[in-house]
C-alpha cells in the first residue's frame, strides 16, 4: 500500500473507541446539568406557590379583621382551610397612640416552611366602634 492509500484508509475508519466514549461522557455531564437545574426550577416554583397561598389565606384574615366591627385588641390564634390545605392564622390587634386606630398584623404559616406570610393594616375606628 502507498502513503495516501494509508492515509486515505485512516481517514475513513471513523472515531476510535476513546474519542466516542470522551463525547458520551461530556454528554452525560450536560444531561446531569440540565436535569440539576430543572429540579431548581420546580423547587423554586413550589415555594412562589407557597408564598402566594400564604398571601391569599393572610389578606382573607385582614379583609376580615378590617370589616370586623367588634375587633377585639390582643392575639388570636385559629386555624383555618384554604386550597385544600390547613393554615395557622395569628391575629394582633393593638391600640396606638391615637385610640382610635387599631394596629393589625396578620401572620400565617402553613404545613410547610415555604407557606408564610405577615401582613400589617390599620384600622380607624369610627365613633361607634
Amino acid at each position: 500500500m502507498s502513503n495516501r492509500a494509508i492515509k486515505r484508509h485512516r481517514c475513513e475508519a471513523g472515531f476510535s473507541l476513546l474519542e466516542v466514549l470522551v463525547a458520551v461522557a461530556i454528554l452525560s455531564l450536560l444531561s446531569l446539568a440540565s436535569l440539576r437545574l430543572a429540579g431548581i426550577g420546580v423547587d423554586a416554583a413550589q415555594h412562589v406557590k407557597g408564598r402566594t397561598h400564604a398571601l391569599i389565606v393572610a389578606e382573607n384574615a385582614l379583609v376580615d379583621a378590617l370589616l370586623n366591627r367588634n375587633l377585639a385588641r390582643g392575639t388570636s390564634t385559629r386555624l383555618v382551610t384554604n386550597v385544600g390545605q390547613s393554615w395557622t392564622v395569628r391575629q394582633q390587634v393593638s391600640a396606638m397612640p391615637d385610640q382610635r386606630v387599631l394596629k393589625l398584623d396578620i401572620r400565617v404559616t402553613g404545613q410547610s416552611a415555604d407557606a408564610a406570610a405577615s401582613l400589617t393594616s390599620y384600622k380607624v375606628l369610627d365613633q361607634n366602634g
